[in-house]
């Protein structure tokens, strides 16, 4: 049974301490407590209180004495069950202001308030009225607490030497005010902290955490609660931010003693990447080799999300980040500046085909959008945000996003001599970065970032590489790149999963809420991964350990059961066809003496290019004549679709002109072989190539020499049609499943149906002119029968989708003969195991800056503290975060004394299974 008291047996109480902190406690006698009634008070009962009317007497108009004030007891008020120790009874009820009470009514325990009793709180004074007002001169406030809504009589205090602002002086007893000019509503700073955490952890958006509170006020009327959802987003908004401000350390001056950050920024930067001067010894990283620089490279990501809109809807246009560009988010009216420069730059040029971005912009329509999502830049290995790289879209991802992003991270990193940038259209961004920086983007671009842009490389993570062509897969993989160790696998686009749970949330706030929204969730995102860097490093170390060793020894055993000769000829043969390939070796092997004595003006002296160009002429024959088949009746062409086959026919005749006299200077005799070119139909006219000649023809013309070039570029071209069908093939399993999942409605469903069907057309397109070039080959001496490059058919333009489930059968499937006319394109195993050991490297310089990192960050918030100039609150805070961060980095040496020892752990039992496996043998 729940014990009762009377307020006539908690006034013969001796005095007792209320709450006690750490430092200090507050006492008070309860022979001070009012008998405002002698009914019984439940204390442990905390049952919501409606706001409607309980039938209570009016108290009586004199001023009751007054409890403790915050000004005396630094403590958020809370409820009296959320104080379980505190088993004092009445007391504590009458303390907790916003506590949840019931008065006895004769017949059950009804639902009662402190001020439905009569009380009035005031400010200031000791919790005594203040001499300069009226004993009746208090207000109604609503005071919204984790417990509800609750309706509370607030005096302020107005002398003169004291603060008379009244949003200041409900900020000192840790009152919230909703407006800064008569507040009338207040939130305590635990229901603002309660929001974040569960806003931060379940996204739980601020409508439903008010609805919730109406429900714990009134659960049987909640639409008769008073709703303070906009004077909620209100007070949230701004109570973030100062948060953010207090903990990063700005508002105790921090730039003094961390000086090589950007000023004034409230971020949490990762502890673990290379900060040469803080947690890198600059002459450590000076004195670097090339072989050690995998250890101090900083590896960036640039990626985009469109989960996070901002829909077109009315907004108020006096609403402004109070972040403004200090955290993550560009400050908005500087990157307004940065578009107006390249807003009339022209689209960008995608020589990747079937890459998702750039192919699908003008697919994907945003309707009744006004941003259509985010670009930003993290860490690869840490997956943590960069300060000042995140940045709206407003016209699909395009490149001047990411140069802006890119140039907000590289300006803080003058010091930095190695980085590595990841990002899905790297293959278009690396070729003219430095021509569009150097333009109008970025004007009086200071030369230490330019510096940075031009050594700058590049890389495509392994969730991205799989729609690009070949080329790219070999140029831009960190399977391929030496100096990566294992980064960058599968963890690029796992911090978006945060803003994607928010997204619902942020497409409807205004523009400056919405950054700063975004701004906290992607601080939050990092300081759990500053926490958890300690366990990451303990997880990845050991089993990076074993996997080396296990790589070194399989490759070890493989290469032993080889001869050395057979490994060297298997490396030499380590290529693929190529017409570049092709052409490089016949350039190398070319006889010294060429067939035509005389030289020519304006041409190289080898004939190969000659031959070459031939080739080209022919393949854009066959271009055209597909062309024109797509749509043979002209008066079904658009204007545009005539223009382009008009221009490519008039480029084709004049190249063919052109070649044909350079050919008969190499080869006067050819002369007889030609035909007059056709001006309206260049693509008919016969080319005095080898393979269009018979074996009587080359040998009157002296060009049977010629058989070899043509056929060497011959094969090289067909690789290259066969290797752009497999990627036609990929891209169009790719994009399949893209409109499956994200386009919706039928205008949308069309327009992505149409650009589908074009992958269809492209891989028939390609089907023909392999097969033209297979006839050609044929010509040339090549058996209809070669294993390597058999006849095309139409069945044969398929695999099985590897971005997809597999389905039943797939395991039995066979695929398609050109699959098999591909050398490997993953990595060796020799590169694999070189790959580990940079990995444990990485990984050991990681945890020994994270170590050095919370230490110094530490020590810069003891020498806060410790300055003459910070008042003792800001001092104690100041101790509190240096404790954090002190414990932090001991925590990065136990669990890195955990890892050392799962690392014996692990040779001991793989011995013990060598050891059985040499018994078993």
């Amino acid at each position: 049974m729940k014990k009762l008291l009377s307020i006539e047996q908690l006034t013969r109480r001796k005095p007792v301490s209320v709450v006690r902190f750490p430092d200090t406690s507050f006492s008070f006698d309860p022979s001070t407590i009012a008998a405002v009634t002698n009914a019984d008070i439940d204390c442990n009962d905390d049952s919501v209180i409606p706001k409607a009317d309980h039938g209570v007497e009016a108290a009586p108009e004199k001023p009751q004495p007054q409890l403790p004030t915050t000004t005396d007891m630094p403590l958020n008020p809370v409820s009296a069950k959320r104080k379980p120790s505190l088993n004092i009874g009445a007391p504590v009820a009458i303390y907790d202001r916003h506590a949840a009470l019931n008065k006895w009514n004769g017949r059950y325990f009804q639902k009662i308030t402190l001020r439905g009793l009569g009380y009035v709180f005031y400010l200031g004074h000791n919790g005594h009225p203040c001499p300069n007002q009226l004993s009746t001169a208090f207000r109604r406030m609503i005071i919204v607490d984790i417990n509800g809504y609750h309706e509370v009589d607030i005096m302020f205090c107005y002398c003169r030497d004291q603060e008379t602002n009244e949003a200041k002086q409900l900020l000192h007893h840790l009152l919230f005010p909703a407006t800064l000019v008569h507040p009338e509503t207040a939130f305590t700073t635990e229901v603002l902290d309660q929001f974040d955490i569960h806003n931060c952890t379940s996204t739980k958006s601020a409508e439903a955490f008010c609805s919730a509170l109406q429900k714990l006020t009134n659960a049987g009327q909640p639409g008769k609660v008073s709703d303070s959802y906009r004077t909620f987003m209100q007070a949230s908004h701004i109570h973030r931010h100062l948060q953010a401000v207090r903990r990063s350390g700005q508002a105790h001056g921090i730039n003094n003693y961390i000086t090589h950050r950007q000023k004034s920024c409230i971020a949490v930067h990762c502890p673990a990447c290379p900060e040469p001067g803080w947690n890198l010894d600059l002459e450590v990283l000076r004195n670097a080799m090339e072989s050690e620089k995998h250890k101090y490279t900083l590896f960036l990501d640039c990626d985009g999300t469109f989960n996070v809109p901002r829909i077109n809807k009315p907004d108020d246009p006096h609403e402004e980040a109070l972040n403004a560009g200090r955290a993550y988010v560009v400050e908005e009216h500087e990157y307004q500046r940065y578009l107006s420069r390249v807003e009339n730059n022209p689209p960008d040029k995608c020589d990747c085909a079937k890459l998702r971005a750039l192919k699908f912009e003008h697919l994907m329509k945003f309707v009744n959008l006004v941003v259509m999502g985010i670009v930003g830049v993290q860490c690869v290995r840490h997956v943590m945000f960069k300060p000042d790289a995140i940045v709206d879209m407003y016209a699909g991802e395009r490149l001047y996003y990411a140069d802006r992003c890119v140039f907000g991270v590289l300006t803080n990193q003058e010091m930095q001599q190695w980085i590595r940038l990841s990002y899905d259209l790297i293959c278009q961004y690396l070729p003219n970065l430095l021509t569009r920086i150097t333009g109008q983007r970025f004007p009086g671009l200071v030369e230490d970032v330019l510096a940075r842009f031009r050594e700058l490389e590049g890389n495509i993570s392994q969730v991205h590489i799989l729609p690009h062509i070949g080329q790219c897969k070999a140029l831009f993989s960190f399977n391929h790149t030496p100096g990566c160790g294992r980064s960058c696998r599968d963890n690029v686009e796992l911090p978006w999963a945060k803003t994607k749970r928010a997204g619902g949330s942020l497409k409807q706030m205004n523009h400056g809420l919405r950054h700063d929204v975004l701004d906290f969730l992607l601080n939050d995102w990092n300081w759990s991964k500053v926490v958890g860097l300690a366990w990451h490093l303990r997880v990845k170390y050991p089993k990076a350990i074993r996997m080396k060793e296990k790589l070194q020894r399989a490759f070890q055993a493989l290469t032993a059961t080889h001869t050395s000769a057979l490994i060297e000829q298997w490396e030499a043969e380590y290529y693929c066809l190529t017409m570049q390939s092709m052409v490089t070796d016949l350039l190398e092997k070319e006889k010294t003496a060429l067939l035509s004595d005389e030289p020519i003006a304006g041409m190289s002296d080898s004939v190969t290019e000659a031959i070459m160009e031939g080739v080209h002429l022919d393949h854009e024959q066959q271009h055209l004549i597909l062309l024109e088949k797509r749509e043979p009746d002209p008066k079904y062409r658009t204007e545009t679709e005539d223009n382009r086959i008009q221009a490519t026919r008039r480029a084709l005749y004049n190249d063919t002109i052109d070649w044909l006299e350079i050919i008969i200077q190499f080869f006067p005799g050819l002369k007889a072989a030609m035909a007059a070119v056709d001006v309206a139909h260049p693509e008919n006219a016969k080319l005095p190539l080898p393979s269009r000649l018979t074996s009587n023809q080359r040998v009157r013309y002296s060009v049977d020499g010629l058989i070899s070039i043509e056929y060497s570029l011959r094969v090289g071209q067909a690789h290259d049609i066969l290797a752009e069908i497999r990627e036609l093939i990929i891209g169009q399993s790719h994009n399949t499943c893209i409109v499956r999942t994200e386009f919706h409605g039928q205008t949308m469903r069309t327009c992505a149906h149409d650009f589908i069907t074009h992958f269809q057309l492209d891989k028939l397109d390609c089907m023909r002119r392999y097969n033209h070039i297979r006839k050609r080959l044929i010509t040339l001496g090549m058996s209809p029968a070669d294993s390597d490059l058999r006849e095309l058919k139409e069945v044969h333009l398929a695999a099985k989708n590897a971005v997809q489930s597999r389905d039943l059968g797939d395991s039995v499937k066979p695929d398609s003969w050109l699959w098999g006319a591909l050398k490997p394109e993953d990595l060796s195993e020799s590169a694999e195991e070189e790959s580990r050991p940079m990995e444990v490297e990485m990984l050991e310089e990681e945890r020994h800056r994270v170590e050095v990192s919370h230490h110094r960050t530490a020590d810069a918030w003891i020498q806060i503290a410790h300055d003459s100039d910070v008042e003792s609150g800001a001092s104690a805070y100041a101790y509190k975060v240096a404790d954090v961060y002190t414990k932090l980095a001991d925590q990065c040496v136990r669990e890195w004394d955990k890892a050392l020892k799962k690392v014996k752990e692990n040779h001991m039992e793989d011995a013990c299974q060598q050891l059985a496996e040499d018994k078993a043998a």
